[in-house]
């Protein structure tokens, strides 16, 4: 294991990390990429990255931008995402990033708000889908289609749409780096906007690079490291934590086909570093328990040996007494029998699997371990860089989000609300002071709006600050660690739990098509009206088992049902796959005053 630790000084900018790390390891893979063309998957060194980018470079310097604009790029995980980002802060410029499966509207919005000069975008289509919904976008000087041997036609006389490929060939390589230092801003990240319009969030060169180091330090990349990435590299924790860091590190890094190819990539690809959001592995969960369920000898098998090696996990950890003899001697088989091949699913060879951007059952947490993935948890939010605490594998506690970074400091207010002080910290929001100055406290405090406890010097976080529901009764309720534990019904495919000012607490459930069917005939439902007496009455069994041990006051006594599942597109989801709780209320209005009306 090969440790070549690029540092945050060594570094400079992000284009300095570049320029370093290929001439450390010019020879090294950078990237494998799949092409759909010769249907092969594709290697490219740091070398040819860097020349890649210089052409980008060259391409984007043609259009004679002032300096420090604000450049967007609506793309999939790719080469080329790598190469405009890098282009970008070659030129002294700010890359503005979105989400490829976000909303038009919201892409537009984001397009607008930030002033962006330059788009590059996949395809033509998509441009057309942008300009469909606001064709005004007055800073707008040109858009860079992606998409190969597509005729593109003028959007308006002021507005160049061209071909990135024509754009490529026909411009001189730039060599030049007109960077403008560490403390310049980097990029402008939105946030998912769950409570309103999205923010832009300004990050500087110096805090994504010390941000991505102080990741180094917990868990060190290395030259043989091979991260699968999956997460959208406009999210902060992929960009950071699945792109810079493993640059840092002389890592390679496979860009996955698509969510719908993800066990295929991860037998070719064999990661031995990848990161998810917990719907990730919750599904992995389902997934495994779902093919063991037409056998009671399989279903009894997965269940005790996730049980055993969740005990010996901890065990060997340090973390608890040993287990009982019994368990130890039938260990080796079940481990052979049943966590090997689970394990082989992941490539076979995965050292650690991080779970981010919100809570994680510890059900899941608990099982994924016992069967041998290598699963741990953290914590930040765009505007600290955005990584604040991280665990490993011999101090993860599941339901912890781990120990604060180094250089990182947290503290609670007496509300309870999260603050944090990171060298990492947002230069402010995007032309927006009153956000900024709400956020910002005296002495470089940042509010996160998060709720949280500590435990043994362990941060916890507990929910949002916004979302806690009052009952009329006064009683006050997180929703999210209970939305959490019924989301590992796999029946269940989503959930949002309501009841501020109401007597109780209700749910909006979306249940999974293929398994609601199944399960309808099972309890001699029809499939066809959920929300029937006799389906809430057998789902709401369901929930409660879920809920065990919580509080009366915490139960759900009432549900609807829904099979139509909430996206993106839809306006109730994030493209961070958060549910818009505001959007699920104002969309479900009708549905919830019934609720409450026929308990009355």
């Amino acid at each position: 294991m090969h440790i070549d630790l690029i540092s945050c000084e060594q570094a400079g900018t992000l284009f300095g990390l570049l320029t370093e790390r290929a001439k450390r390891t010019p020879d090294g893979i950078a990237y494998r990429q799949y092409d759909r063309n010769t249907d092969c998957w594709v290697n490219l060194t740091w070398q040819q990255v860097l020349h890649r980018t210089n052409q980008f470079a060259g391409a984007l310097a043609e259009f004679n931008l002032p300096p420090r604009q604000n450049l967007g790029i609506l793309l999939k995980n790719s080469v080329d995402w790598v190469c405009f980002d890098m282009a970008v802060h070659q030129l002294g410029h700010v890359v503005v990033p979105l989400y490829p499966h976000d909303s038009s509207a919201n892409a537009a919005y984001i397009v607008r708000d930030a002033k962006v000069r330059l788009l590059l975008v996949d395809t033509a289509s998509r441009w057309e889908q942008l300009w469909a919904v606001n064709n005004h976008f007055p800073e707008l000087d040109c858009v860079l289609i992606q998409q190969r041997g597509k005729s593109i036609d003028h959007a308006s006389e002021s507005l160049r749409v061209v071909s990135l490929e024509e754009t490529l060939t026909a411009a001189p390589v730039q060599e030049a780096d007109g960077s403008n230092g560490p403390d310049s801003p980097a990029t402008i990240i939105y946030t998912s906007g769950t409570t309103g319009a999205p923010k832009g969030v300004v990050l500087s060169h110096r805090a994504i690079l010390k941000n991505a180091e102080s990741v180094a330090r917990i868990v060190p990349p290395n030259r043989a490291d091979v991260f699968l990435s999956i997460l959208p590299l406009a999210h902060a924790f992929e960009r950071t934590l699945g792109y810079y860091l493993p640059m840092m590190g002389g890592a390679s890094t496979a860009h996955a086909q698509s969510l719908l190819r993800f066990r295929e990539d991860l037998r070719t690809i064999r990661p031995t570093v990848m990161m998810g959001v917990p719907r990730l592995y919750e599904q992995m969960y389902s997934t495994i328990r779902l093919a063991a369920k037409g056998s009671r000898l399989k279903q009894f098998l997965i269940e005790a040996t996730a049980r055993i090696g969740w005990r010996h996990s901890q065990w060997r950890r340090g973390m608890s007494a040993s287990p009982p003899p019994h368990e130890r001697l039938i260990w080796p088989l079940l481990d052979a029998l049943i966590a090997k091949p689970v394990s082989d699913a992941f490539g076979g060879r995965l050292r650690v699997a991080v779970s981010g951007g919100a809570n994680l059952a510890n059900e899941v947490a608990e099982f994924l371990l016992g069967l041998g993935v290598p699963l741990v948890e953290g914590y930040g939010l765009t505007e600290a860089g955005p990584a604040v605490t991280a665990s490993t594998l011999d101090d993860y506690v599941p339901g912890a989000a781990g120990f604060p970074l180094p250089e990182i400091e947290v503290k609670l207010t007496g509300e309870g609300e999260l603050l944090v002080r990171t060298p990492s910290v947002m230069k402010g929001y995007w032309q927006n002071n009153e956000a900024t100055m709400k956020a910002l406290l005296a002495n470089d405090w940042l509010r996160t709006g998060d709720l949280a406890e500590f435990r043994e010097g362990r941060v916890y976080i507990t929910g949002r600050c916004k979302d806690i529901l009052v009952l009329s009764n006064g009683e006050n309720v997180n929703p999210h660690p209970l939305e959490s534990s019924i989301s590992t019904d796999p029946l269940i495919e989503q959930v949002c739990i309501i009841g501020d000012g109401r007597p109780y607490l209700a749910a909006i459930l979306i249940l999974d098509r293929v398994l609601w069917r199944q399960q309808a005939h099972e309890w001699g439902v029809d499939p066809n009206q959920p929300n029937s007496a006799g389906s809430h009455r057998e789902i709401l069994k369901r929930i409660k088992e879920r809920l065990k041990g919580v509080p009366a006051f915490k139960q759900v006594r009432a549900i609807h049902i829904d099979l139509e599942a909430w996206t993106i597109e839809s306006g109730l989801m994030t493209p961070t796959m958060k549910v818009r709780r505001k959007s699920v209320l104002e969309r479900y209005e009708d549905k919830i005053e019934q609720i409450y009306r026929k308990r009355r």
